[in-house]
C-alpha cells in the first residue's frame, strides 16, 4: 500500500478516477485535426488567390510602365551600361504582395531587363519577404530568391546590375568595400538611390562610418565633373581671338557659375544638372571642332588641294589600313 492509500485510509477519503477523461483526448484529436485540415486548405486556397492576384497586378504593372515616359527616359540611359550584364541582383525590394510601390519596382527591374534584351534571371534577397512572396518569386515568375543574408557583400567576378530600391547606405558600402578593386569594381553597375542625396542628407560623422565608400564614389564622379568644366574652358580659350577676350571672360563666368551652382544644388537639380553636362560636353566638342578648322584653314591657306591622308593627320583621325 502507498503513502497517499493510507493517508486517504486514514482521513476515510475514497479516491475517485473518472472514465470520461479516456475519450476526451482522442476526441479533441480528431476535432484538432479535423480544424488543421480546413485551417491547411483555406491558407492554400488563400495563397493561390493571392498569388493571382498579385500576378494580375503586376502585369498591369508592367504595362504602365512600358506605356510611359519615365521608363524610355531610364532605358536611354541604362541601355548603354548594361551591355555585357550577366547577373542581376535585387535587393531590399520589400512586400510586394501588399506595397504598390514595391509592386512597381519589381515590375521596373523586369521591365528594363526584358528591353535591354537580358538572359539573366532576377536574384532576389530581402529578409521581409514572406513564404507566399518567396514562392510567387521562384514559381509564378520564375526567379531566383537567395537564402543567404550577406548584407551587400557580394564578391564580383563578371558584370552585375545591383538593383537596390529600399536599401539602407550601409548596403551600398558594403557592396562597394567587397568589390573596391581595380578588377572588380567595372562589374559593378548599381541602380540605387543617388549618392549625393546621401552625402547631402547626412553628417560627415556618420558617413565616415556607414558610408565611407559611398562617400569617395561621390567625390570621384565629382572630379570628373571639374575635369569636364576645365576641358570646356580650354577649348573656349583657345579659339579666342584679342577682340573677343570681353566675350570670352563673359563666356567663361557663366559657365563657371552654372557648374558651381548645380554642384551645391544637384539634390533639387538633379535633371537639370545632367541636361546641362550634357549641353556643355556638345558645346565642348563643338568649340573642339572649330579650333581644329581654324587651324586646318591656317595650315593649308594657299597650298590648293590636300590629300585625304593629310586632312586626316592634321584634325587627329586614324585612316583604316590600305593593303594595296
Amino acid at each position: 500500500m502507498s503513502e497517499v492509500d493510507a493517508v486517504a485510509n486514514e482521513l476515510d477519503f475514497k479516491l475517485v478516477v473518472t472514465r470520461k477523461g479516456k475519450h476526451r483526448p482522442r476526441k479533441r484529436n480528431k476535432a484538432h485535426t479535423f480544424l488543421h485540415q480546413l485551417e491547411d486548405k483555406e491558407r492554400v486556397d488563400r495563397t493561390e488567390f493571392c498569388q493571382k492576384t498579385v500576378l494580375t497586378q503586376l502585369q498591369q504593372a508592367e504595362a504602365d510602365l512600358l506605356q510611359s515616359e519615365f521608363l524610355r527616359e531610364c532605358l536611354e540611359k541604362l541601355e548603354p551600361v548594361l551591355v555585357g550584364v550577366q547577373d542581376i541582383i535585387c535587393l531590399g525590394l520589400g512586400n510586394f504582395l501588399d506595397c504598390t510601390i514595391a509592386r512597381y519596382q519589381l515590375a521596373f527591374i523586369r521591365c528594363v531587363r526584358n528591353k535591354a534584351n537580358l538572359t539573366a534571371k532576377g536574384q532576389f534577397f530581402d529578409p521581409v519577404f514572406t513564404p507566399s512572396e518567396v514562392d510567387t518569386l521562384q514559381h509564378a515568375l520564375g526567379e531566383t530568391v537567395l537564402q543567404e543574408n550577406l548584407e551587400g557583400k557580394y564578391s564580383v567576378e563578371r558584370k552585375t546590375l545591383f538593383f537596390l530600391p529600399h536599401c539602407p547606405k550601409q548596403i551600398v558600402n558594403n557592396l562597394l568595400w567587397k568589390n573596391w578593386y581595380p578588377h572588380r569594381l567595372p562589374n559593378v553597375v548599381l541602380l540605387c538611390n543617388s549618392f549625393s542625396t546621401v552625402v547631402n542628407n547626412a553628417p560627415d560623422r556618420l558617413l565616415r562610418i556607414n558610408a565611407a565608400f559611398g562617400t569617395m564614389a561621390t567625390a570621384i564622379r565629382a572630379a570628373a565633373g571639374s575635369r569636364s568644366l576645365k576641358q570646356l574652358l580650354s577649348e573656349l580659350k583657345a579659339i579666342r581671338s584679342a577682340e573677343d577676350s570681353g566675350a570670352f571672360a563673359l563666356a567663361s563666368k557663366y559657365i563657371t557659375d552654372q557648374y558651381r551652382r548645380f554642384e551645391t544644388t544637384e539634390q533639387q537639380h538633379c535633371r537639370a544638372k545632367e541636361e546641362l553636362q550634357f549641353t556643355a560636353e556638345t558645346y565642348r566638342c563643338y568649340l573642339e571642332s572649330l579650333r581644329k578648322l581654324k587651324d586646318l584653314n591656317e595650315s593649308y591657306r594657299g597650298k590648293g588641294e590636300r590629300s585625304i591622308r593629310d586632312t586626316a593627320d592634321m584634325v587627329g583621325f586614324k585612316l583604316p589600313h590600305d593593303p594595296k
